[in-house]
């Protein structure tokens, strides 16, 4: 016990030296800006690819797409995706998480998790959402990998992308999508919705969300 107690000890003291600067109580985070720059709709020649429209009038910078399906609006940044889809037609859409991709910027694919999914069960299948006719649905998604067993031996949440300046950098304007069937009496829309990183900021803030997973990297 008491060497595990001198090896968090040696951690933090060790990450306190290696990560961003502190000034008074704020330190310099890493923050990725990320939008939502294009659409494609598998087999639909006249709406195969749509550019989204920004959105800033909440304090967030959200990205909006609108076919005759559906409306979404996105927002994402290093800590996954928040999405309102808004069901535009009459009959109910289903959304099946298990076969929701995530593809990153090196093309590789990643089981994607709801809100409503509990990590103990994040190996499980989970369960469909249906948007009613005319209803809305606000989900949060995380890449499944996201997770993992910290050294409190809780399950912690580590970045989608590095929170290191100078290797966060090198993502500047690379690409990653989500793959999105939206289900309709039987009938399958898959959606490709492709995400940018337009820039990668460093900025001043009282709290850091990913200090256990610098601690545990520490380690």
């Amino acid at each position: 016990m008491k060497r595990y107690l001198y090896i968090l000890l040696f951690a933090a003291i060790a990450l306190g030296f290696t990560s961003c600067a502190v000034i008074g109580n704020e330190k310099m985070i890493v923050k990725y800006e990320i939008e939502l720059s294009k659409v494609s709709k598998a087999g639909d020649e006249e709406m195969r690819t749509r550019v989204p429209e920004a959105n800033d009038t909440l304090e967030k910078i959200r990205y909006s797409y609108e076919d005759d399906l559906t409306q979404s609006m996105w927002f994402v940044d290093e800590s996954g995706w928040e999405v309102t889809f808004t069901n535009k037609g009459d009959k109910p859409i289903m959304i099946d998480w298990d076969e929701v991709m995530y593809m990153d910027v090196d093309k590789m694919g990643h089981r994607i998790l709801s809100k409503k999914t509990k990590l103990s069960e994040k190996e499980e299948p989970q369960d469909a959402s249906v948007i009613s006719r005319r209803g809305t649905l606000n989900e949060e998604l995380y890449p499944a990998d996201m997770y993992y067993q910290s050294s409190t031996g809780l399950l912690s949440k580590r970045p989608m992308f590095p929170i290191d300046y100078g290797e966060a950098m090198r993502y500047k304007n690379k690409t990653f999508s989500l793959m999105i069937p939206l289900t309709v009496e039987g009938y399958t829309a898959q959606y490709e919705f492709i995400f940018t990183i337009k820039d990668v900021k460093q900025e001043l803030s009282a709290n850091d969300p990913w200090r256990m997973y610098l601690l545990d990297r520490a380690l």
